[in-house]
């Protein structure tokens, strides 16, 4: 009898380990929504060093759109596969632009020449910059940091004579963004069905996304409108 106890107890504890690592999983795990592209049919990926991509002509014949490229991250980083990504796009004639990783530690205008002094001269679409929390230092202040954000949104319009669009999720919306940047797009990072914002120009709603030649999870984005919408947006941008 003393034997069969221990093998329920193991038995117990086995089903315990699988259930919680079952339970993590599912916490935390990248998240994603699927979205009706009757609506939004258009889409789009960001990627940055982490992304691989053996064939960009797939990506293109895969309905990929646009694509966002990570040029910079705080006062002195550069993603090391920014060019080699700008070419392919280029060559693939997809759209594309690119952003920079906002640093809580640095000075707006550092992290706006270190982004300003990477860009090539090629891309298609507005400049981003990218505000969250998640991989980011704690901020002295939101009041602090939505001084600096402006600082480095100044610089880059200055210099590229382009309107940034301000990538967020709800909380960096809520903390830093909200009535303060009314003439700046909105790219919304969320996982509702509905972005919580009153207005926005892309939402990222996938983190888990599957393209053909991209050997990892990708980020999904949409934009805001039809095709039509889509193709006036681009030719506005480009005049």
């Amino acid at each position: 009898m003393k034997g069969n106890h221990t093998w329920i107890s193991l038995i117990i504890i086995l089903i315990l380990v699988i259930g919680t690592g079952i339970y993590l999983y599912q916490r935390f795990k990248p998240k994603g929504i699927n979205i009706d592209k009757d609506i939004y049919p258009v889409t789009g990926i960001d990627i940055s060093n982490h992304t691989h991509i053996t064939d960009w002509k797939l990506i293109k014949k895969a309905g990929i759109d646009f694509v966002y490229i990570k040029v910079s991250e705080g006062g002195d980083y550069k993603d090391p596969s920014y060019q080699k990504h700008a070419r392919n796009a280029l060559a693939a004639k997809i759209p594309y632009g690119e952003y920079h990783f906002f640093r809580f530690n640095r000075s707006g205008e550092i992290q706006a020449h270190n982004f300003l002094n990477t860009l090539l001269a090629e891309y298609q679409l507005p400049p981003v910059i990218d505000v969250e929390e998640w991989g980011n230092t704690r901020p002295e202040s939101d009041y602090k940091e939505t001084l600096e954000i402006k600082k480095f949104i100044r610089e880059v319009e200055t210099e590229l004579s382009q309107k940034v669009i301000i990538y967020c999720n709800k909380n960096s919306y809520e903390r830093f963004i909200e009535g303060n940047f009314p003439e700046n797009p909105v790219w919304i990072c969320t996982f509702s069905r509905k972005p919580p914002v009153p207005s926005w120009l892309f939402w990222q709603h996938s983190h888990i996304g599957r393209i053909p030649e991209i050997q990892s999870d990708v980020d999904i984005n949409t934009f805001n409108g039809n095709r039509e919408e889509w193709n006036k947006y681009f030719i506005s941008i480009l005049q």
